[in-house]
């Protein structure tokens, strides 16, 4: 009877039980309402300015009408995602849970990091002649993510964190999902202008008919992307707080 598949798919599924678990309402209740957000006005940009199926949507200033109650949520529901504290059933396994849990969340900002440092460089490269302060904004950024997580797991090898009732799962997520977002955005920009320099109008014939600059179609992504970068800075300030209260423990041992 083959018992070492069937032991090593249940030690798998043991360890990710765990994490499949923060994904439910009750664990991580904030982490989707701001994925949608960031979603819903991604999608308002991309239906604003290329429209559905290639039909161009004239919205006006109606765009506001969209953009700015999301704009509202993210806002407070990331400031709520600082707030909400976890439950421990299992008070006994409590702090070695919390470890991994911080382990994780370091993990996925790693990876997302290095995920839109590498999408962000590959659209850059494809033409210089484009404006490279989006680019070098979005450069920074992803580094200084990479930065401080590997950092932060480098300081907590040697040094014990100090606790917390926080959920960092949901925090992680929604820290990578705002570079991610930021990402989004730098992607669009970069093509239109790339398009616009080499004098592919392409949907810009659309939009000119329509009343609208090119400024126009594409500020609604600055703006998002402003708004991403406020909202994604916001989150890095909790994990150099974090980095800064084990460093002081350092010290003092």
């Amino acid at each position: 009877m083959p018992i070492g598949p069937i032991v090593t798919t249940g030690g798998v599924a043991a360890a990710v039980v765990p994490f499949i678990e923060l994904f439910r309402p009750t664990k991580s209740p904030y982490l989707i309402v701001v994925l949608v957000g960031i979603g819903g006005l991604i999608g308002a940009n991309f239906v604003y300015v290329e429209g559905i199926l290639g039909v161009n949507v004239v919205w006006g200033n109606s765009w506001f009408l969209v953009s700015v109650p999301l704009i509202i949520v993210l806002c407070i529901l990331t400031l709520f995602s600082f707030l909400h504290k976890m439950q421990s059933d299992d008070e006994e396994n409590k702090e070695e849970n919390i470890v991994s849990q911080l382990k994780f969340a370091r993990s996925i900002c790693i990876s997302s990091a290095m995920l839109c440092l590498v999408v962000g460089t590959s659209i850059y490269s494809l033409e210089e002649s484009v404006g490279n302060t989006n680019f070098w904004l979005l450069y920074i950024a992803c580094i200084f993510q990479t930065a401080v997580s590997v950092i932060y797991t480098a300081t907590s090898l040697r040094t014990k964190e100090p606790g917390t009732s926080l959920n960092q799962f949901q925090i992680s997520l929604i820290t990578a999902a705002y570079l991610i977002a930021i990402t989004i955005c730098f992607v669009y920009i970069t093509k239109n202008e790339m398009q616009f320099s080499l004098g592919d109008f392409g949907f810009y014939d659309k939009t000119v008919a329509n009343g609208k600059t090119i400024s126009t179609q594409i500020g609604y992504f600055n703006i998002s992307m402003a708004l991403f970068y406020l909202l994604w800075l916001w989150c890095q300030a909790y994990w150099v707080l974090r980095l800064t209260k084990i460093i002081k423990i350092s010290v003092i041992h």
